[in-house]
């Protein structure tokens, strides 16, 4: 055998445990990735279903307190409920600040954990609440006119939460359908 062929082939000889070390290391950093992407996917997606449990649990808390601001609890009429959760506070009640920032920046691993369903769903629990809160803020807020009204004394300002009831009938029959909405939601598992 030539001198050439018998040093290519201890060339090739010592060069294969090298290449197959090398092998290894890679199929081993890719798993190791693999392992982290995984990682990564069940993360943002339970941190997501946590915000999202959140959101629902302070949702329905909050519910529940303005609805039992109506002493008589007049759930059967929607007027009477509205005039008594007036009397009992309504108009100095805040909503609770939801968290969006789980839902609003997470990063394209999380979205790929999320089915389509689950995404659609998400986004409507997210602008249901959006929507409440700035339905709730129009519902307590008064115009300087029904303010005006209300202070002048008589009988709207005697029976000023029968008028206010009136005044706002038709948006808090919207708040209670986005509050059944977002009540009926359901979180991810």
């Amino acid at each position: 055998m030539s001198p050439l062929l018998a040093t290519l082939g201890g060339i090739a000889v010592a060069a294969i445990p090298g290449v197959i070390v090398a092998l290894i290391g890679q199929y081993a950093a890719y798993r190791a990735d693999e392992a982290k992407y995984r990682r990564t996917i069940l993360t943002g997606r339970r941190l997501v279903a946590l915000e999202l449990r959140a959101n629902l649990t302070a949702f329905q808390d909050f519910w529940n307190a303005i609805n039992n601001l109506d002493a008589d609890h007049n759930t059967t009429d929607p007027q009477k409920h509205l005039e008594g959760m007036a009397y009992g506070g309504l108009l100095s009640q805040t909503p609770p600040h939801w968290s969006f920032a789980r839902w609003e920046t997470p990063d394209s691993e999380t979205l790929a954990a999320l089915s389509v369903d689950e995404v659609e769903r998400l986004e409507q629990v997210y602008v249901d609440l959006r929507a409440f809160n700035d339905l709730f803020t129009t519902i307590v807020a008064l115009s300087p006119e029904e303010r005006n009204q209300i202070n002048q004394g008589g009988s709207v300002g005697r029976f000023w939460g029968s008028y206010y009831a009136d005044w706002r009938a038709r948006p808090f029959a919207q708040l209670n359908q986005l509050a059944n909405r977002i009540l009926s939601a359901k979180g991810l598992t």
